[in-house]
C-alpha cells in the first residue's frame, strides 16, 4: 500500500492518473497476488487496499470502494483487525475534513466502533482519540463500547 501510493504520489507530486493509479492497485492485487502467486486476499491485503483508496487525495478519497473491499472482505471470511479499521478511520477523517461534513465523519467513526465491538478488537488509545474527534454526537452507546473495550 504505502510503496504503491509513493509511486503514485512521487516527491508530492501525482504521478500518475487516477485511472492509472488504480490499473496498477489491481494489477498488484489482482494478477500479481491473486492469480500469479496464487495468494488468498488476507487482512493485511485488504488493510492495504484501504490504505491506497487515498492515494489520490482527500478529493478522490473512495469511500464506496472502501466499503465495498470490506463487504468483500468479511464475505471471503476475513476478520478484520485493528490495520484495516485504522485505514479506514484515516481516509474516512481525511475525506470528511476535506469535505468539511461532520455527519458522515461522525456516522463512520460510529460504525468502525461497532465493528470493533462485534469482531472483539481491542482499540489501540491514537485510533481511540482519533474516532472522538471524528464523532459530532457523542452518545452513550459509544461511549459504553469504548469503555469497554481492551486498550493496546
Amino acid at each position: 500500500g504505502g510503496t504503491i501510493k509513493s509511486i503514485i504520489n512521487a516527491g508530492n507530486k501525482q504521478t500518475l492518473t487516477f485511472a492509472q493509479g488504480w490499473k496498477l492497485i489491481d494489477y498488484v492485487s489482482q494478477e500479481l497476488l491473486v492469480k500469479k502467486c496464487k495468494l488468498p486476499l488476507d487482512v493485511v491485503a485488504y488493510a492495504q487496499l484501504v490504505h491506497c483508496c487515498s492515494a489520490f487525495g482527500p478529493q478522490y478519497t473512495d469511500m464506496k470502494t472502501i466499503k465495498k473491499l470490506y463487504k468483500q472482505m468479511i464475505a471471503d471470511g476475513v476478520k478484520p483487525n485493528g490495520l484495516l479499521l485504522n485505514n479506514i478511520a484515516v481516509a474516512g477523517k481525511v475525506k470528511y475534513e476535506y469535505e468539511q461534513n461532520r455527519e458522515k465523519a461522525d456516522k463512520l467513526a460510529k460504525w468502525i466502533i461497532r465493528q470493533f465491538d462485534k469482531h472483539q478488537i481491542p482499540i489501540a488509545k491514537v485510533l481511540q482519540s482519533r474516532l472522538n474527534n471524528m464523532m459530532a454526537f457523542h452518545d452513550y452507546d459509544m461511549k459504553t463500547i469504548i469503555d469497554r473495550s481492551k486498550f493496546i
